[in-house]
C-alpha cells in the first residue's frame, strides 16, 4: 500500500506526463511512474498509445498491457508482470488491422481455463452493432499470448460459462425488407481454436421484424 492516496498520485502523474513531449517511449515511463500505483490507466490518441495495469488478468499478481502503433494499421501489444524487482515483460506481439478511434480493450476468460484474456476491438459496425476484433488468449502458465485469427469474424462475443461456449451474433438481412433479425452462433474450443458448432436464426418475416 501506498502512504498517499491513488488520486494525489495520479495528478502527480499526470502532471509528469504534460511535461514530457508524447512519443513511441513514453509508453515505458508511464510503466515507470506506475509502480506508485495499485492501478493505474493513461491513453493517447497521436500517436496513439494505452497502458492499464492493476489485478487485470489475475486477483493474485499485477500485470501491465501496454498497446502501441508502430504504424499506421498495426497494433503492437505487450504484457508484463510486476515482481519484486519491478516489470518483467512475459510477451508481446504485433498485430495487423489497428483502427484506435474504435479501440477498447476487455477481459474475460475467453477459454475457460482460469486465466483472464483480452478481446481488442477493432471496429463496430452501424445500425445494429456488431463489435469485431482480436481475441488474445493468455497462457496460465507462461503467460504467453496467443492470437485468434479465427474470431475475428465472431461479432459480439459473450460466455455461457455452464457450457464452456462462446455466443457471437450475426444479422439477417433481406434485400427486399432489410433488417430482419440476430443470429446466435454457437461456438466450442476445438484444439485451442474456436469452431462454429450450431446457428440458430430467427424464421424468415416478409414484413420484417416483429
Amino acid at each position: 500500500m501506498t502512504t498517499e492516496s491513488p488520486l494525489t498520485l495520479d495528478k502527480k502523474v499526470l502532471i509528469d506526463i504534460q511535461k514530457v513531449e508524447i512519443s513511441a517511449d513514453t509508453l515505458y515511463k508511464l510503466l515507470d511512474k506506475s509502480n506508485q500505483l495499485d492501478t493505474f490507466e493513461f491513453s493517447n490518441w497521436e500517436p496513439f498509445l494505452f497502458i492499464k495495469t492493476g489485478n487485470i488478468l489475475s486477483q493474485t499478481e499485477n500485470n501491465a498491457i501496454l498497446v502501441s502503433c508502430p504504424n499506421d494499421s498495426t497494433y503492437k501489444v505487450e504484457l508484463y508482470t510486476k515482481l519484486a524487482g519491478g516489470w518483467t515483460k512475459n510477451d508481446e506481439i504485433e498485430l495487423l488491422d489497428a483502427f484506435p478511434i474504435q479501440f477498447n480493450l476487455d477481459f474475460e476468460d475467453y477459454n475457460f481455463d482460469g486465466q483472464t484474456d483480452m478481446y481488442l476491438q477493432i471496429s463496430v459496425s452501424n445500425g445494429y452493432a456488431l463489435s469485431r476484433g482480436h481475441l488474445l488468449t493468455i497462457n496460465p502458465k507462461t503467460k504467453k499470448i496467443q492470437t485468434h485469427p479465427e474470431a475475428k469474424e465472431l461479432a459480439n462475443m459473450h460466455l455461457d460459462s455452464k457450457t464452456k461456449t462462446v455466443i457471437s451474433e450475426d444479422v439477417v438481412w433481406s434485400v427486399d425488407y432489410g433488417f430482419q433479425g440476430v443470429c446466435d452462433l454457437k461456438n466450442k474450443w476445438v484444439n485451442g481454436k474456436l469452431k462454429i458448432v450450431k446457428r440458430e436464426c430467427p424464421s424468415k418475416n416478409p414484413r420484417g421484424n416483429q
